[in-house]
């Protein structure tokens, strides 16, 4: 009983660490896309071009 126990609560934290985890990266991917459609919209101010 007790094993059953353990394991399955053992089951059920790496489950939730999995599922935070896949959270995190959607949440970076989100915030670098976002990042890349602010830096692609901002006007070019020219002072590369020499």
């Amino acid at each position: 009983m007790a094993d059953n126990y353990l394991e399955n609560h053992h089951n059920d934290y790496l489950a939730q660490k999995a599922r935070k985890e896949r959270e995190r990266l959607q949440r970076l991917r989100r915030y670098r896309l976002e990042y890349i459609k602010r830096k692609n919209a901002q006007p070019d101010d020219g002072a590369s071009d020499t």
